[in-house]
């Protein structure tokens, strides 16, 4: 029971201890967006499908390696929340979705109850599955549960049949198992609060009609620092679209921290690292631009690049580094921009392994870009075949997940 790179890149603390222990059934992250599309923080699964003891080392690890705004949520055990392993959690950020026992006698429910209302006394949220809301006919459990969740397919939802009659009013929904924007608004329609699966990952039906003015630049940007373009020509681009300088010198200097001086300019930019390292920074530019998509799709980007890059170091060299993380960033161009990925990558000069990737799902970056997109799903036999084709195992796998995760919080907390 609880008691009462060669490019500079933040550089957080490696949750290595708890990533030892939680790395063994292969981390599942799903993001947990709001209505607005922002990204709330993340639930924890595992790809084994384990619960109790392995999956709460996993969300200690999650826990360890994001920043303080995160939400780590986790389906909790009754005795994993009689564990001393609760106290590492913030309770503040921390939701428990408690799983029932199987027995459901009056002793254990009254046990269920004195321990869920210790944990809320300390801060945790408690949230309960559509399926278990029936044991709140108890009196002693009532009180004790303080988010529901609704998982898809359901009829409420999938078939906007109306509001199941388990579901309790008054009490803030997550929808999880959303696949589609349809199901999302349905969702959203039956009174979700919060919102869980991949369906914003997904580009829109139907694409835009043309591409908005900033990607066009920023597309641009890209195209002549890849082709290392005279500096000139680089700033003139920038002076038609003066809040894109602001944003480059505010994303260089707030999340550059291996830099010994100030970013004044491009130019200055250029001069201390180069053009062949500033085309990352520049990628991280469309990443992290809201425009008209969920926030959450820029983070999912930046994500699968990190978790892209780190596997091309270890499995493919150095030099592939820099093309798996823009292939990862670029393999959701398509929904930033809401065009289909041929037309927003158009003649995008991008190194062929990048464009072999995105255009034709074929090359060396094949097997990274599928493995980084098997971490965000549940899919169990996914995941494995990923694992199988680069020879990997489930351990490596979350601990590369783990260690791009820090590295994403951390980046995109200094924006």
């Amino acid at each position: 029971m609880p008691s009462t790179d060669t490019v500079p890149v933040p550089v957080p603390q490696r949750p290595d201890r708890a990533a030892a222990q939680a790395a063994v059934g292969g981390l599942a992250l799903q993001a947990l967006l709001d209505a607005q599309g922002a990204l709330l923080g993340w639930m924890v699964r595992l790809q084994d499908g384990s619960i109790g003891e392995p999956l709460m080392a996993a969300a200690q690890a999650v826990h360890d390696a994001t920043g303080a705004a995160s939400l780590v949520w986790v389906a909790a055990s009754l005795d994993a929340l009689m564990d001393d392993r609760l106290d590492q959690f913030d309770p503040r950020r921390t939701v428990l979705q408690f799983e029932f026992p199987a027995e459901r006698d009056p002793d254990t429910l009254a046990q269920c109850a004195s321990v869920l209302a210790a944990c809320r006394r300390l801060g945790f949220r408690v949230a309960l599955a559509q399926e278990a809301l029936p044991v709140l006919v108890e009196p002693a459990l009532r009180g004790q549960i303080d988010l529901q969740v609704l998982h898809l397919p359901h009829a409420s939802v999938a078939g906007a049949a109306g509001v199941d009659p388990a579901l309790r009013p008054g009490l803030p929904l997550l929808v999880t198992g959303i696949d589609t924007e349809v199901q999302r608004a349905l969702a959203q329609r039956v009174g979700a609060l919060w919102f869980c699966g991949g369906w914003y990952t997904r580009p829109p039906v139907p694409p835009r009609a043309t591409m908005r003015p900033c990607h066009a630049v920023l597309l641009e940007l890209v195209a002549l620092v890849r082709r290392e373009a005279e500096l000139a020509e680089i700033e003139a681009v920038l002076r038609r679209d003066p809040l894109l300088s602001l944003r480059f010198l505010r994303l260089i200097n707030h999340c550059g921290n291996g830099l010994q001086t100030e970013v004044t300019s491009f130019g200055h930019a250029v001069m201390l690292l180069g053009l062949r390292k500033l085309l990352r920074w520049c990628c991280l530019l469309i990443a992290t631009d809201a425009g008209e998509v969920a926030p959450a799709v820029g983070t999912t980007a930046v994500l699968r690049g990190r978790v892209m890059e780190l596997l091309a170091e270890d499995l493919l060299g150095p030099q592939h580094c820099d093309s798996a993380f823009i292939a990862g960033m670029f393999s959701l161009l398509d929904v930033m921009t809401g065009l289909p990925i041929a037309r927003a990558l158009g003649d995008l000069p991008l190194p062929q392994d990048v464009l072999d990737v995105l255009r034709a799902g074929r090359g060396p970056l094949q097997p990274l870009l599928s493995l980084a997109i098997s971490c965000e799903r549940d899919e169990p036999e996914g995941f494995a075949r990923a694992c199988e084709a680069l020879a990997l195992s489930a351990a490596q796998v979350s601990a590369v997940h783990l260690r791009a995760l820090a590295w994403t919080e951390e980046l995109l907390e200094r924006r």
